[in-house]
C-alpha cells in the first residue's frame, strides 16, 4: 500500500451497513457530510475517482458525484485502508431505489420482471413508461440512457435496480447525479479480474446489469428509443495524484479499460490521462 498525509480516521460509531450492493461487502461511513468507503475486492476507490473525473470532462448533463481518494485508518482495528470519499448529494431530499420505485408505485417486482425472457427493448419500454408518469421523471428514458452510456464507457458491472436512485421531496421527483461507479474499470481483482488475468479476457467477461448483461446492447437500445444529452467526446482526465495511494499496475490498467472502451466506440476519440 502506498502512504498519502491524506487520512481519515474512521470507527465503528460511524459505519453504516448497507445491503445494496451486489459486489463484495464494501465499508462505509458517514462523518458529517461525508461518505467514507473502503476498498474491498481491489481499487474502488481508484475507479470512482476516475469515473468521477470523467464524467466531469464529458460533462455528465445530471451532475457528478465528485470521488478522492484517501487512507482511511481504522481507530477500532488499528489499520489503514484505501478508499474514497465524497460529499453528500442528498440534501433535504429523500432518495428511493428503482426497484422500490417499482412496487411502492407501480406494484412490479422488478427482479422478477427483469428475468423475464423478453428483448430488452421491452424491458425499457414497460419500466420507462411508468417512471414518465412520474411528477418529474417525464424524461427518464433519457435518463438511463445516459446513465447506460456512461457505464459502457467505463464498464461499470453494478448498475444494478438498487444502484438506480431517484430522489423526491412532497411535490416531486429529481434525478440523482451520477455515483457508485466503484465497481467499474475492472476493480474486482481479488475475484472475477485478477491483475495476471490479460486485458483482453477480463473485458469479454465483464457483464452489464439491470436490462441487459451487454453493455453495447443496453446502451444502443436506451439511446436509440429515448436519445442521450451528452456525447462521447475526447477528454483528459487527472491521475498523477493517484499514484499516492494505488500501483502503478492498477492504475494502468484502469486507465487501459477507458482506452479500450473509447476505440471500440469511436476509434476517432482520443482518452488521454495526466
Amino acid at each position: 500500500m502506498k502512504m498519502s498525509d491524506f487520512v481519515i480516521n474512521v470507527n465503528d460509531t460511524s459505519t453504516v451497513r448497507s445491503a445494496t450492493s451486489s459486489k463484495g461487502n464494501q465499508k462505509k461511513w458517514r462523518i458529517s457530510e461525508k461518505w467514507i468507503k473502503a476498498d474491498d475486492l481491489g481499487y474502488e476507490g481508484l475507479s470512482e475517482t476516475i469515473c468521477s473525473r470523467l464524467a466531469d470532462a464529458l460533462k455528465f448533463p445530471y451532475g457528478v458525484v465528485k470521488y478522492s481518494p484517501c487512507i482511511i485508518y481504522d481507530e477500532n482495528r488499528m489499520q489503514n485502508m484505501t478508499g474514497c470519499f465524497s460529499d453528500s448529494f442528498i440534501n433535504n431530499l429523500n432518495e428511493i431505489t428503482l426497484g422500490r420505485l417499482m412496487k411502492n408505485y407501480f406494484d412490479t417486482d422488478i427482479a422478477e420482471y427483469l428475468d423475464r425472457n423478453i428483448s430488452t427493448e421491452e424491458k425499457a419500454e414497460y419500466i420507462v413508461t411508468r417512471l414518465s408518469h412520474l411528477n418529474g421523471l417525464a424524461d427518464a428514458g433519457r435518463y438511463l440512457s445516459d446513465l447506460f452510456l456512461f457505464d459502457r464507457i467505463v464498464l461499470n458491472e453494478d448498475r444494478h435496480y438498487h444502484n438506480i436512485i431517484f430522489l423526491y421531496d412532497r411535490e416531486r421527483f429529481y434525478y440523482a447525479p451520477l455515483f457508485d461507479c466503484g465497481a467499474a474499470l475492472l476493480s474486482d481483482v481479488s475475484y472475477d479480474y485478477p491483475m495476471v488475468t490479460p486485458l483482453s479476457i477480463c473485458l469479454r467477461n465483464v457483464k452489464s446489469k439491470p436490462f441487459s448483461k451487454s453493455f453495447t446492447r443496453q446502451s444502443e437500445v436506451f439511446s436509440q428509443k429515448y436519445g442521450n444529452s451528452f456525447s462521447i467526446r475526447s477528454a483528459a482526465v487527472k491521475i498523477s495524484d493517484l499514484y499516492n495511494y494505488y500501483s502503478s499496475e492498477m492504475i494502468k490498467r484502469a486507465a487501459d479499460v477507458i482506452v479500450s472502451q473509447y476505440r471500440r466506440i469511436d476509434s476517432g476519440l482520443n482518452i488521454s490521462f495526466e
